[in-house]
């Protein structure tokens, strides 16, 4: 077998993965006619699905074709087919399922590997699972949230610049619906400000809770956010 070093796919772009860092879809890899698309189907509790596409325009088909997660204690994928043949001006997909095991940082990476040419091919690929995709809303009042705030010890404290100026209503909205939390009304004095909370879900384990406030400028891309959580990895 040829060497995976003189393979005609270069490595994953750093660029393009980042890319997809938060969103529902986008494009995992696209060098040398091999594009790879990702899209988020449905997260819920300790378990996120996504389709992976493969588009074949290389000139050969693509055989063997699997997907083997890198180790790591935070997550486990189950894919399905287990191995497929893609053939030459063909897209076709490939379901991937994630359990959450654990709260974790990293981007997990997945090896994809195939057969191309009579050479076998592994790419190493990031793909964007994060702690969001496992995060459900958390339903409080202002005395529950205060309380929760309190009783849990894990903190973390940063202040985040967006790539434009963005609103307080903006930032609700992508609270919700970017982090999966729950906007508590009546918690903060100061109305730039507002809080959120959810649960952290992994297989086997009670959720942890997460509680976040975000202090905002008007006119200003700079939003400061305080997170007490169950675990110091939220």
């Amino acid at each position: 077998d040829t060497p995976a070093s003189s393979s005609p796919f270069p490595a994953q772009s750093v660029e393009v993965a980042n890319k997809t860092f938060g969103a529902a879809s986008g494009v995992l890899y696209n060098e040398n006619g091999l594009q790879i698309g990702l899209k988020v189907v449905a997260g819920t509790g300790a378990q996120c699905k996504m389709i992976m596409y493969y588009g074949n325009k290389t000139g050969d088909d693509m055989g063997r074709v699997r997907l083997e997660l890198q180790q790591t204690p935070a997550v486990k994928l189950q894919t399905k087919p287990a191995e497929m043949t893609v053939p030459n001006n063909k897209q076709l997909p490939h379901y991937l399922l994630w359990t959450s095991q654990r709260p974790a940082t990293d981007t997990p990476v997945i090896n994809l590997t195939f057969s191309h040419n009579g050479s076998e091919v592994e790419l190493a690929l990031k793909v964007p699972v994060h702690l969001n995709q496992f995060t459900t809303p958390l339903e409080t009042d202002p005395a529950g949230f205060i309380a929760g705030w309190k009783a849990n010890a894990a903190a973390e404290m940063k202040v985040i610049k967006a790539p434009t100026v963005v609103t307080k209503d903006d930032l609700k909205k992508r609270v919700q619906t970017g982090l999966h939390l729950s906007v508590i009304e009546g918690c903060e004095k100061d109305p730039k400000n507002f809080s959120a909370a959810g649960n952290f879900n992994s297989a086997g384990a009670s959720a942890m809770p997460l509680y976040m406030r975000f202090e905002t400028k008007p006119g200003s891309p700079y939003t400061r956010v305080s997170v007490h959580s169950g675990h110091k990895s939220l």
